[in-house]
């Protein structure tokens, strides 16, 4: 294992190559020095050998220094110090920006004093490379933390069960939903669901096969609903609330039935309902058009009059408040 540091110089001027080299020689066996002179003989030598830094002139016979940073432009793999003979200071500015760590000035001086020049661009590089780990793993905390938000974000707003909304997130949309028809004066609807003889169903099969049955029965009232602003949510228990904006009592009533033949024709076994062979549900629905002297409260309690209705009448049915 050595302790050199492995320089390679992409340099084409047999002159200033010969310098160089020289004054890397009078650091005693502190640098390991390769020297190629075109970009080719440098990406074949890089093929094989991982220098510590590059030490290149910016003009060379088959094209820049620079070119050695465009594999990895936004992370170059390794520290890069152009020589130029053209003080230019657009050039300075646009070799740092490409991501050099240095920019010399040939001269008698500079040259001369290269292998200080690498050892400070080495300490820079370090610093690069620390503050480059440092924003990763920055960007993988944040990364991390917005996943994480999100998770919270869903636990809070979806039932942990059946995965379509929980009753937070539907009492937060219902009064966004009863405010915007209420300035807009258009109908809004809401549909309550029960299951029927759910307590049976958990006491014969099971809970487990209970909390299956719900989450079996979630899905298929959500594939009822097709436009974007329609929610179905887990009111609590084995009952479930659809909100359904812009939606009259036809509507309603018409998209009511679809969601009781939708759970009916999914044939769910139920043994112990007094109705049906498979699981059914009961449906209340209500209509309004929100005003000032009306509250939100209303509409629930008139959509849950309805279902205690159907439920009354026999069950696996709709009933209208």
């Amino acid at each position: 294992m050595t302790n050199k540091t492995m320089v390679l110089l992409v340099e084409d001027d047999e002159g200033h190559t010969k310098l160089l080299q020289k004054a890397f020689r009078s650091q005693g066996d502190r640098f390991l020095v390769g020297n190629v002179t075109t970009l080719k003989e440098a990406w074949e030598y890089l093929s094989n050998t991982c220098p510590d830094i590059i030490v290149s002139d910016l003009v060379l016979p088959d094209g820049r220094g620079l070119d050695l940073l465009l594999p990895k432009k936004e992370s170059p793999q390794f520290p890069l110090v152009i020589m130029t003979s053209y003080g230019d200071e657009e050039v300075a500015v646009e070799t740092m920006k490409a991501g050099a760590v240095d920019y010399v000035v040939k001269s008698d001086i500079t040259l001369k004093a290269m292998p200080r020049i690498v050892q400070r661009a080495l300490r820079e590089w370090g610093h690069i490379v620390k503050q480059r780990e440092a924003e990763e793993e920055l960007k993988r905390v944040n990364e991390k933390l917005v996943e994480a938000n999100k998770k919270l974000e869903h636990l809070a707003n979806y039932d942990v069960l059946t995965e379509v909304a929980n009753r937070r997130n539907f009492m937060d949309t219902f009064e966004k939903e009863w405010k915007r028809s209420r300035r807009n004066k258009l109908p809004l609807s809401l549909i309550m669901i029960d299951v029927d003889f759910f307590k049976a169903y958990n006491d014969n099969y099971g809970h487990q096969a209970g909390d299956e049955c719900l989450k079996n029965i979630a899905p298929l009232l959500q594939e009822v609903l097709t436009r974007p602003g329609d929610m179905v949510a887990r009111y609590g228990g084995e009952e479930f609330v659809v909100i359904l904006p812009e939606t009259n009592l036809e509507g309603t009533t018409l998209i009511a039935e679809k969601l009781r033949k939708k759970v009916e024709s999914a044939q769910i076994a139920h043994d112990l309902s007094t109705i049906s062979d498979y699981v059914t549900i009961s449906l209340g629905t209500a209509t309004t058009i929100p005003s000032i002297r009306k509250k939100p409260d209303s509409l629930i309690a008139a959509a849950d009059e309805a279902l205690y209705k159907a439920k009354r009448n026999g069950r696996n049915r709709i009933e209208v408040s």
